[in-house]
């Protein structure tokens, strides 16, 4: 991995992108960026997104924002879900324990697999108690 992070905030998924192929080998990036054969799965997922259509409340107060999510039950303070790829150290030298700890600082649900190179009980702990297996 290249050691140059841009810490500007990031808005979009494009975003997401651009940072990620500007601090990755070149070889993690295709792998990550790149899909099955012919990419026809990556195709119908990225015209699925592009379908979506948020619409922005203009003039809403947004002195109180809340960003909470509920999923079973469980209240997670931010609305995503960390789901690990399966050759996660190609990105991180921590794998999973980063994804774990990334997800607790956040407030965000993390998901573990088996599929790992830590095993289960180090990873929950890197945790905040509240992933799934």
């Amino acid at each position: 991995m290249k050691d140059q992070l841009d810490h500007s905030p990031i808005v979009s998924i494009h975003g997401f992108r651009d940072q990620a192929r500007a601090v990755l080998d070149p070889d993690a990036w295709n792998y990550l960026d790149g899909g099955a054969e012919c990419e026809a799965a990556k195709t119908i997922n990225e015209e699925a997104l592009r379908a979506i259509k948020l619409v922005p409340q203009i003039f809403s107060d947004v002195a109180r924002r809340n960003h909470d999510t509920t999923l079973l039950g469980e209240t997670f303070s931010t609305p995503v879900v960390l789901a690990q790829t399966s050759p996660l150290r190609l990105f991180h030298k921590d794998a999973e324990l980063a994804q774990m700890g990334a997800a607790r600082a956040k407030g965000a649900l993390a998901i573990y697999s088996a599929d790992s190179h830590h095993d289960l009980e180090t990873a929950a702990n890197a945790g905040d108690g509240r992933s799934w297996f």
